[in-house]
């Protein structure tokens, strides 16, 4: 029972021992084994790796043999100092990756313990050992400082965990081509003889993979049209002065953007209209003349003539009328001498023949009557204006 006991205590403090190592030791993803603190494995080159620039160029400085080998690989005093280092990945697969890119494959890692495959080489009197990734890496993966030059071309690697020098074959680096892009020009055409109708068009220039998406018209007058083809007509409604602009839409480096220029812009003046032209016509209407626009005559025509004739006023005249003997007023146009006359006398009627006087049989005053011829025009004339009593009295003397 006792030794059942202790037993039990071995194994707790067993168990409690490989789990305190387990938290600290894990094997060597470079080969070799890794502490916390990084691989202190005999097959670091760098004993527990470095996690800074600044720390891996001072390990370089102070250690002759680091700094011949990382020469080896063409990490160089001024690489190693002045280059370009970035934070990158080396694949079990040999894939050098930065930033999502793959720079170098066919990656090497060199050790300080031989591995089936590998080439010795000697350094400052110590022997290192070159193979594949897909040898030497436990992991699918380890963090590296990943050097370039200017161009961007893969120069080695430094796995952090142990300092292991990495020798990849590089990639052609990607050119980019420089994408130009420009707005070149823009003219405009009036097409009416009023000036306020115009054709616009745009020219713009685009290479090295920039692509013109469409334009973008400004007509000056506050109208703005998106158009995917470099020409538009527009018609301005008020007279004035305007500055026409065109925007290219260019998408260049993934990035849509609008460009124009000087040359992207032209002025158009819309004229004021001149005044109608007047003209003077008979309104057939009213057969007076008035005085109209001439855009107003040329589209009624059938109320308005230019022929003043036809608003002439007519002229009237007497006349006398031979078939019946009467004066009558008539149109001057319509007088005809078979039928008409201004004579006074073609209207006058023929004159009565005088009626022989009747001799009274008795009495005074009939033969006084008889005697000064009652039928003569002038004397009845007379006698009828005066009182017959008085004439009596004047002839008989009483």
């Amino acid at each position: 029972m006792t030794e059942g006991i202790v037993m039990n205590i071995y194994k707790r403090l067993f168990g409690f021992l490989m789990t305190g190592v387990a938290s600290f030791v894990f094997v060597g993803l470079c080969g070799g084994v890794v502490l916390a603190t990084g691989d202190q494995s005999d097959n670091a080159v760098i004993r527990g790796g470095v996690f800074t620039t600044s720390q891996m160029r001072t390990v370089y400085s102070s250690d002759a043999t680091v700094q011949q080998l990382f020469t080896r690989y063409g990490m160089t005093r001024d690489v190693m100092t002045s280059g370009h280092v970035s934070n990158g990945t080396v694949t079990k697969d040999g894939h050098v990756i930065v930033g999502g890119k793959t720079l170098a494959t066919g990656a090497r890692s060199v050790g300080r313990q031989n591995m089936p495959g590998s080439s010795v080489f000697k350094v400052n009197g110590t022997n290192f050992y070159e193979r594949s990734t897909q040898t030497s890496f436990n992991a699918q993966a380890l963090d590296a400082f990943v050097f370039v030059d200017a161009k961007g071309q893969f120069i080695a690697a430094v796995i952090k965990d142990c300092g292991n020098p990495v020798a990849a074959t590089p990639k052609p680096p990607v050119v980019m081509t420089k994408q130009n892009y420009s707005c070149d020009r823009l003219t405009g055409t009036a097409l009416n003889a009023a000036r306020t109708k115009y054709t616009f068009t745009a020219q713009s220039t685009v290479s090295g993979g920039a692509t013109l998406g469409g334009y973008i018209f400004d007509f000056g007058d506050g109208t703005r049209v998106n158009s995917t083809t470099p020409t538009q007509t527009y018609e301005y409604k008020t007279p004035g002065s305007y500055s026409a602009r065109v925007y290219a839409t260019i998408v260049a480096n993934g990035a849509s953007q609008s460009v124009t220029s000087n040359t992207c812009v032209t002025g158009v003046t819309v004229p004021t209209p001149p005044a109608p032209e007047q003209i003077r016509v008979c309104d057939l209407t009213t057969k007076t003349e008035v005085t109209i626009d001439k855009t107003v005559y040329e589209q009624n025509k059938s109320r308005y003539t230019t022929d003043f004739s036809q608003c002439k006023q007519p002229e009237y005249m007497e006349v006398c009328v031979l078939a019946t003997k009467q004066w009558q007023r008539i149109n001057k146009d319509d007088y005809r001498s078979n039928l008409h006359s201004t004579k006074r006398e073609d209207c006058a009627e023929a004159p009565t023949p005088p009626t022989a006087p009747i001799m009274p049989e008795t009495g005074p005053m009939e033969l006084v009557s008889s005697m000064f011829g009652v039928g003569s025009l002038a004397g009845a004339s007379y006698y009828y204006r005066t009182s017959r009593r008085d004439l009596l009295t004047s002839w008989l003397g009483r």
